[in-house]
């Protein structure tokens, strides 16, 4: 029977995004797994979202609507929500992004061939507005099991890009091995999910399951020359090494990937800065290979560059060059993902 089948919960925090927040909705109501919840998380608003909510649940019992009396900040809202759940599997969907028809089918199949798998993740296809398809994390992962400790250092390995929680279907029980000792200092996917992996199994798949949408207004977009990513990871870091449960050469592995991803990430940040007449994002940058003393050639190239441009401007202009070069070239590199997602932009059209 269709309802013996596991309930799964949908969590869609949301703040002053109604016309995406439709299309996000429809997009979970038309999941060809019918056995779930939507459970919308709205950050006081104060705009129509209430009204489009109640529009679509009079058609459909599954969306229930909870608004927050005041807003009570992006963090807070997805950690009560989260909380909210009581169901044996949920995931979380941005009220910008999508799901695929068979995201929930694919995923749960995952677990029914392993059962100790603490999520199951399918691929998301990174799009921008116009439908051109900037990447798909998922593939930069062998499909699979992973079952054994390296599962963390495997998921470290491929980062950029980690698994974020797009696209993922999680365990209940994957909540109190989050939080049970506390509310994180940081709440965010690819932290959620690295979390996860330093003591639980999962399963990857390529199926595509869901797209995100990249856009001049989303977090990573606006906060990419504040290096956001670096206090994530040091907390991280500082995580796995107060954690018995993981075993010392794993830590100590993923303590040296995680720190050569902060070097590398800052000196990158910091050129792509100058070239954007960004010197406050360089001296970020440089005060991040200051922070853990690494007086090397990157820190000195930063340095010497930094100074350069302040005094002539127009350095910036060649490491423009070189970043639109950069960009043509990974343009060039994804044209086979264009020809296999491209079609999935009629999905960024539902509303």
């Amino acid at each position: 029977m269709e309802n013996s089948k596991p309930l799964i919960t949908t969590v869609i925090p949301t703040f002053r995004r109604p016309r995406l927040l439709r299309r996000a909705i429809k997009s979970v109501l038309a999941q060809t797994y019918p056995n779930f919840r939507l459970c919308i998380y709205d950050n006081a608003s104060g705009d129509e979202t209430a009204e489009i909510v109640a529009e679509l649940a009079k058609a459909d019992p599954r969306i229930r609507y909870h608004c927050q009396p005041e807003n009570i900040g992006a963090f807070n809202n997805w950690n009560f929500g989260m909380r909210q759940v009581d169901t044996q599997f949920f995931s979380f969907l941005s009220d910008d992004d999508v799901l695929l028809p068979n995201f929930y089918k694919t995923a749960l199949e995952g677990f029914e061939q392993h059962h100790d798998a603490m999520f199951s993740a399918t691929g998301t296809v990174v799009m921008n507005e116009d439908g051109y398809v900037l990447a798909n994390a998922i593939l930069c992962w062998k499909a699979g099991y992973y079952a054994n400790p390296e599962r963390l250092v495997t998921m470290l390995r491929n980062f950029p890009p980690p698994l974020g929680w797009t696209g993922v279907v999680y365990r209940k029980e994957v909540i109190e091995l989050v939080i049970g000792e506390g509310i994180p200092k940081v709440f965010e996917d690819h932290y959620f999910n690295l979390r996860i992996a330093a003591l639980s199994p999962f399963v990857i798949t390529h199926d595509a399951g869901a797209i995100l949408l990249s856009h001049n207004s989303s977090y990573t977009i606006q906060n990419y020359y504040e290096l956001y990513m670096v206090p994530i990871l040091e907390d991280f870091i500082s995580y796995i090494l107060k954690d018995e449960r993981i075993e010392d050469n794993i830590r100590e592995i993923s303590r040296r990937i995680i720190l050569n991803f902060i070097i590398n990430t800052s000196f990158l940040v910091g050129l792509n800065a100058i070239a954007h007449n960004n010197y406050l994002g360089t001296e970020r940058a440089y005060s991040v290979l200051i922070k853990y003393g690494l007086i090397n050639h990157k820190a000195i190239i930063l340095s010497l560059l930094l100074r350069i441009g302040k005094s002539i401007p127009l350095v910036r202009y060649p490491l423009n060059l070189l970043y639109k070069a950069r960009r043509k070239f990974i343009e060039y590199n994804n044209r086979g993902l264009q020809i296999k997602y491209r079609n999935l932009a009629k999905f960024l059209r539902c509303e």
